[in-house]
């Protein structure tokens, strides 16, 4: 089950579309509601936990409630926005960014939502047209992490080879290259490259704490071009040397 099936709607708060100018910047503190933003045109950034989120047309983003984050309008443009509150535990601490085959249909849905609203006795209308849009998120986060799971596959068996690449992941997951990029980024909120990266540095740290192989061996089993690039990039990573590394692990004791 994924975390949209785990919604229970307790109320509607607000249904309004904000028309943001370009350049905006705002920090919001302690957001008040659950929110599912659409994007019509322009493009916002947010910045949540040190990652960025981004809305643009073509992606739904929830917004979770008592978030903290900083935001960014890259683009000026409208951006239709369901308030919620859900009741029972909640269903999202992070921002949840899901790529839509088509927006037309929601944007459609919305704009009943936002019209029936305003008159109480279609309460319960309204409810059932956002849990319908709920449903389609839903099926379409399931078919996007159907589509990325060969590549994660072959990622997690393929990552210390370094002939690995965003072609051969992309033929393997039978995807062209710019929509797995494209796909991968929004799920995973960072690149094929750097995730195969952190992969191999997560790697190299436990050949370094548990076997006795050189520094050389191990960038070159993990995949890295040479020593020196691997030593470049697990300092960039980790603030210390591989050396440095192994000799903390080799003083700690049981």
């Amino acid at each position: 089950m994924n975390q949209i099936n785990g919604i229970t709607v307790s109320e509607i708060a607000e249904i309004i579309t904000i028309n943001a100018p370009n350049g905006r910047r705002l920090k919001i503190t302690d957001r008040s509601f659950f929110g599912l933003s659409f994007c019509l045109s322009g493009k916002i950034t947010y910045r949540h936990n040190g990652k960025n989120f981004v809305s643009k047309p073509g992606t739904a983003v929830f917004l979770p409630m008592h978030a903290t984050y900083e935001l960014y309008n890259n683009e000026g443009g409208e951006f239709p926005l369901i308030n919620f509150f859900c009741a029972g535990k909640a269903f999202t601490d992070e921002f949840l960014c899901i790529p839509l085959g088509s927006s037309d249909g929601y944007i459609r849905d919305y704009e009943r939502m936002k019209t029936l609203s305003l008159s109480e006795t279609n309460r319960l209308t309204v409810m059932g047209i956002f849990y319908e849009i709920l449903s389609r998120l839903s099926f379409e986060d399931r078919n996007n992490s159907i589509v990325l799971n060969p590549a994660i596959e072959f990622i997690e068996a393929n990552f210390c080879n370094h002939e690995i690449n965003n072609t051969n992941i992309a033929k393997h997951a039978n995807i062209s290259e710019v929509y797995f990029r494209k796909l991968f980024r929004e799920k995973y909120y960072t690149t094929p490259k750097q995730y195969i990266l952190d992969m191999r540095i997560r790697k190299a740290k436990q050949l370094l704490a548990e076997t006795k192989l050189s520094v050389t061996d191990i960038s070159l089993t993990c995949g890295f071009s040479g020593v020196y690039h691997f030593c470049r990039e697990f300092k960039e990573k980790t603030g210390i040397s591989p050396t440095e590394y192994r000799n903390i692990y080799e003083r700690s004791t049981i």
